[in-house]
């Protein structure tokens, strides 16, 4: 026996949970396009000496681009909802599970992101993420996680990945810098 959806059928698809878990650390900073001008400015962030620039599109920069032409596109419907949880030395929800059609919410959330700094605990935004759709009756949950890569706790990561997994709720990970160009 094979079923076949019909055309309008087949061009639906389930409401949709996303959760965007959004590395803020301080290496989300660096400079990975543009044309940049000195300063003479340096500084310490995080335990490393940096030559202040202006110009230039730093790794946050671009997440926040791609996260406004999400919300922007009107490829989400009033059945799908956004949460924005950022992570660095700690995590924190920006905003809760919100319709993705609310996009003057949405975009107020996400520019807060450019707020935060400090070391990277990947493990914790995860945590946060899965705490949050853990109770969602929503037919598709998904994690979609912006990182440059580096964090101080991998195996709290791997540990959560696997309870990911239990629960059926996919992560897909996006990096961000000159290495993943």
């Amino acid at each position: 026996l094979k079923l076949r959806p019909n055309k309008e059928i087949a061009a639906t698809r389930p409401p949709t949970s996303l959760v965007f878990v959004i590395d803020t650390s301080g290496s989300m900073y660096e400079i990975v396009s543009g044309e940049t001008t000195p300063t003479g400015t340096t500084f310490t962030q995080d335990g490393k000496e940096y030559n202040q620039v202006t110009g230039g599109k730093t790794k946050i920069d671009i997440v926040i681009e791609s996260l406004l032409a999400l919300v922007r596109s009107g490829k989400l419907g009033t059945s799908d909802r956004v949460a924005i949880i950022q992570f660095d030395d700690s995590a924190s929800q920006i905003i809760g599970l919100t319709q993705a059609t609310q996009v003057d919410e949405l975009e107020k959330a996400i520019a807060k992101l450019s707020s935060f700094s400090g070391g990277t605990r990947m493990g914790l935004g995860l945590r946060h993420a899965l705490d949050s759709l853990s109770d969602e009756d929503m037919s598709v949950r998904r994690i979609l996680l912006f990182t440059d890569g580096e964090t101080f706790d991998e195996d709290v990561c791997r540990d959560i990945a696997s309870d990911f997994a239990a629960q059926n709720i996919p992560i897909t990970a996006s990096g961000v810098g000159e290495d993943f160009k």
